[in-house]
């Protein structure tokens, strides 16, 4: 699977997270886990996207997302919190630790 290709397919469960976690908001971390899990298995079958799911990381973290009460669709670059810190603990990533936000 080409970098672009597995790009756009680990859009797919961001977009599922997203929906859960921020639209319908009903729906805990314990729904959402299951995304979670195939993200991760994502992201370590393609270790070159590491570098792009960082770099979105980094988008989110620049931001203010208040306005997303009213968002139904994922804005581009947007990582769900959760999410983050489900990859960070899984990934157990170095870069994780250099981010006073993540300590």
């Amino acid at each position: 699977m080409e970098i672009e290709y597995a790009k756009e397919y680990g859009e797919t469960p961001l977009d599922n997270a997203y929906d859960m976690l921020w639209v319908r908001s009903t729906c805990g971390c314990n729904h959402a886990e299951f995304i979670f899990v195939r993200f991760s298995e994502h992201l370590t079958e393609h270790p070159d996207l590491k570098t792009w799911f960082l770099d979105e990381l980094k988008v989110t973290l620049s931001k203010d997302w208040l306005h997303l009460a009213k968002e139904t669709k994922r804005p581009a670059g947007f990582i769900p919190s959760e999410l983050a810190d489900y990859i960070a603990h899984v990934t157990r990533w170095p870069e994780f630790k250099k981010w006073p936000l993540m300590n």
